[in-house]
């Protein structure tokens, strides 16, 4: 007999243990383009991901 709760979320079932995941995301100011997102935890890693993603797509060019 489980007490647990779950939840749906986009049809997939989730266990309220799972914690909380965040995106991040890069965008274009000018044209709204997005460059990068990293989903995941809160956290540094998740922030290097999505610029790490940044750099590399756009060359180290600047963006608006």
């Amino acid at each position: 007999m489980s007490f647990g709760r779950s939840s749906k979320k986009n049809g997939a079932v989730c266990q309220p243990d799972e914690g909380e995941s965040w995106g991040c995301l890069v965008q274009d100011r000018d044209s709204r383009f997005v460059v990068a997102c990293a989903t995941g935890p809160l956290s540094e890693a998740l922030i290097e991901h999505a610029v790490s993603i940044t750099v590399q797509r756009t060359h180290q060019r600047e963006l608006h």
